[in-house]
């Protein structure tokens, strides 16, 4: 597994004395360096990252990397240059590409220095972005140490780890690094509970559109099993209409979070799952159905609202014909009766023809969607698919009239 540690070098005010402070650095209580300035080379090698690559501006402290804490020897002319571009605040990136393979023989590593613009327009933050992209292009595993850049550029830096793990599924964040400087004290942080907050996050984020507790049960499976397990359960359940069954699995799922609350950034979210399971106590299953019909058809997802209003429809029907029976609701017999009587009734007029109406549109909808053949018989299906707009109410009306009126 290849690990690369990008680091970031800023530049000290001469007001600030012009120099790093060198600080005795510890990582989970244990001395890492001592007097070191630069956290980047004693974090390298506290991590065996295979590979280091440092991001600084043209105004960056690059001198200091070779007359600071490391005793580089050689290549004195090409110092004694960059000495001078890094005091006028012009760093050439042609001059660290001849001194990196000085940096990598002392280190014994790949060593990268990288100019980077200053990121302070929107256009060089994406690029910075990208830049980091590319310096982890070949590693399985990343380390973003951020102690020593520029102040607004360890919100790109998480930015980027985002941006990563979105689209780099192969690669391991292992760590969002920061030097706190306390005296003469450097104690190093690993910031990743940042990441394990975003993936929170998106993982409710998920749940509330999809209905699929999923990647909410992966990151509690391993200190919270049982919980991802019974999350897992109920989601593949809502997911194939067996509502009752997943209820049960919810009310488990109350019960785990109950005995054992979850802990670290997982805390800041329980709540809100905890509300988000609470429809199994006061939802009826038409109810809860109808509400997964409701929000996808605000993300526009069509067939999943044709499906889910159709079943909440049929429920409802069902819990009309066994009031006190609730566990035979997914029975295909007790359903398929439901649905039959009151297409029965409805024929004979018993209820009132916009009713009729809109419970057929639903249905054939429903159908639709799901076989996506071409419009049945009914003349309206062509209208209802002619625009998103259309479709969109054509489902809400129908949802709204058959909910109101059985």
């Amino acid at each position: 597994m290849s690990h690369c540690l990008v680091s970031f070098l800023g530049r000290v005010l001469p007001k600030d004395g012009g120099e790093y402070r060198k600080v005795d650095y510890y990582l989970d209580n244990e001395c890492m360096a001592q007097q070191s300035a630069y956290l980047g080379f004693p974090l390298r090698r506290r991590l065996n990252a295979d590979r280091l690559v440092i991001f600084g501006t043209t105004g960056s402290m690059w001198d200091h990397l070779f007359e600071g804490d490391l005793p580089i020897e050689g290549a004195e002319d090409i110092r004694m240059e960059l000495m001078s571009e890094a005091e006028n605040g012009h760093v050439q990136q042609t001059r660290l590409d001849q001194l990196a393979p000085c940096l990598a023989k002392h280190l014994g590593c790949d060593v990268q220095l990288q100019i980077i613009p200053t990121a302070l327009q929107e256009i060089e933050q994406t690029q910075l972005i990208s830049m980091l992209a590319q310096a982890a292009k070949d590693a399985t595993k990343l380390s973003i140490d951020v102690t020593h850049g520029f102040r607004h550029l360890p919100m790109l830096a998480f930015t980027a780890a985002l941006y990563l793990r979105a689209v780099r599924s192969d690669l391991t964040l292992y760590g969002l690094w920061y030097g706190a400087l306390s005296r003469d004290v450097g104690t190093v942080h690993n910031l990743k509970g940042l990441l394990e907050t975003a993936d929170w996050l998106s993982a409710l984020q998920r749940q509330e559109w999809l209905g699929d507790y999923g990647a909410v049960a992966n990151l509690v499976d391993s200190e919270h099993p049982k919980l991802a397990e019974e999350l897992k359960n109920t989601s593949f359940l809502e997911s194939i209409h067996q509502g009752q069954s997943a209820k049960e699995h919810a009310e488990r799922a109350l019960a785990c979070l109950h005995r054992k609350p979850l802990q670290g950034p997982a805390r800041l979210f329980e709540q809100k799952l905890r509300d988000d399971l609470r429809w199994v106590k006061r939802e009826t299953l038409d109810l809860r159905q109808r509400q997964q019909a409701l929000n996808a058809l605000a993300r526009e997802d069509f067939l999943r609202a044709s499906l889910f209003g159709f079943e909440a429809v049929v429920t409802r029907l069902a819990q009309r014909d066994l009031p006190e029976d609730s566990h035979k609701l997914n029975d295909f017999h007790v359903r398929k009766n439901a649905q039959e009587n009151f297409e029965e009734k409805a024929k004979r007029k018993e209820y009132d023809r916009d009713l009729w109406r809109s419970y057929t549109l639903l249905r054939n909808l429903r159908n639709f969607l799901a076989h996506g053949t071409s419009p049945n018989q009914d003349g309206r299906i062509p209208k209802a698919i002619a625009s998103r707009a259309d479709l969109k109410k054509a489902l809400q009306d129908s949802l709204d009239t058959v909910f109101g009126r059985i």
